[in-house]
């Protein structure tokens, strides 16, 4: 058998039809698509890195919990003490992670449209069910094509950006409650622009029991760090702890 043929039998079809993730060379440009700051840290906070880099053991296995940025963190974003968090290597992980988590189900993905790419890309690469649901002419969420749309997809994992990526506005506050108290799906609200509105649906994690907040460190400067967290009630922390690789981050 020569190396095509084995290529065929066990790599499957939709990962042979497909492409590698391309970022195209942006060399004399001003990069808007990837939303990075265009900014490098300032000298003071480089030399601070420094510093605690050249007494890093890396020698060793990082801390696989990452208890020093817990507290932080927690503080910082006002995460209520109800709530528990996941890491990981930038939000994409924790996308393929929830994603991976349904594998066997039978049931779906929904994600607006459009929206963050990944949501259909992971699904896809996992062989889940993706299903695009559509927006008003206002950019908001189409509650009656949502709801149609929810019925026929029965997902076990709804991701709902806010505010969405790439359109930039804030979905109606009453059109997301009634998606959230109407479905018997998980509801992942990705507020990876979160630094850019006063919106905030941490509370959300803590009244519903279908709600988990995804976030990032990539939109405010540290794109380079790959950090990527979920916020949730304890009960599916856990559960999705299962499942993430060690030392991921």
């Amino acid at each position: 058998m020569t190396r095509d043929d084995l290529i065929q039998s066990l790599i499957p079809e939709r990962v042979r039809q497909g492409g590698a993730y391309q970022v195209p060379d942006a060399t004399g440009m001003i990069k808007l698509d990837a939303m990075e700051n265009p900014y490098q840290w300032p000298e003071s906070l480089r030399a601070d890195l420094a510093e605690r880099l050249a007494h890093t053991a890396f020698n060793r296995y990082p801390d696989p919990q990452a208890n020093g940025v817990r507290g932080p963190l927690r503080a910082f974003m006002k995460i209520p003490d109800e709530l528990e968090m996941l890491f990981g290597n930038g939000s994409d992980e924790i996308i393929a992670l929830l994603v991976a988590n349904l594998i066997g189900s039978g049931r779906s993905v929904c994600a607006p449209d459009p929206s963050f790419v990944m949501f259909q890309v992971l699904a896809n690469q996992y062989s889940v069910p993706f299903r695009a649901l559509p927006l008003d002419a206002s950019l908001d969420i189409d509650l009656v094509g949502w709801m149609d749309g929810l019925v026929e997809a029965d997902p076990a994992l709804i991701f709902i950006p806010q505010p969405n990526n790439p359109t930039g506005n804030l979905f109606s506050k009453d059109r997301l409650t009634e998606i959230v108290e109407s479905t018997q799906a998980l509801v992942v609200i990705d507020e990876a622009y979160t630094a850019f509105t006063d919106a905030d649906y941490l509370d959300w994690a803590v009244t519903y029991p279908n709600v988990v907040v995804m976030r990032t460190l990539s939109k405010v400067g540290l794109a380079g760090s790959r950090f990527g967290m979920l916020i949730g009630h304890p009960d599916w922390i856990s559960e999705f702890e299962k499942t993430r690789l060690p030392y991921n981050i």
